[in-house]
């Protein structure tokens, strides 16, 4: 059964009002058809949230840095998740957010131990 936000998302994407029919689509949880209008209009920022909802890192990676200027914090989000923890520590650190770089550090702390760890011998 289709909803109201699906059903005024189709509308206006019938009436060529794409702006709106992607807030809807988005809105309504269909990331992959809000994308796809989000990124013919070259609405980049909002082309990377509904792709990063989806689970896309990579991609909305890419759509955040095409964006003019690109938005850091996201990027540095992105890269944070994508496991990228020392290009988005060092952003963290340029953008001077304290809390976010101290996630970030412990995050990367974490990561080489568990490089350094030796197998258990069974």
């Amino acid at each position: 059964m289709m909803g109201t936000y699906e059903r005024t998302a189709e509308i206006f994407e019938k009436s060529g009002k794409l702006n709106k029919a992607a807030d809807y689509y988005s809105y309504a949880r269909q990331f992959d058809k809000a994308a796809g209008l989000y990124s013919r209009l070259k609405r980049f920022a909002a082309t990377g949230d509904v792709l990063y909802k989806l689970g896309d890192y990579r991609a909305a990676l890419k759509m955040y840095q095409r964006q003019s200027p690109p938005n850091r914090k996201k990027v540095a989000r992105t890269l944070e998740k994508l496991g990228d923890l020392d290009k988005a520590l060092n952003l963290w650190h340029e953008l001077k957010d304290r809390k976010s770089a101290a996630r970030c550090r412990a995050k990367l702390e974490k990561a080489k131990q568990k490089e350094l760890s030796f197998p258990s011998s069974d």
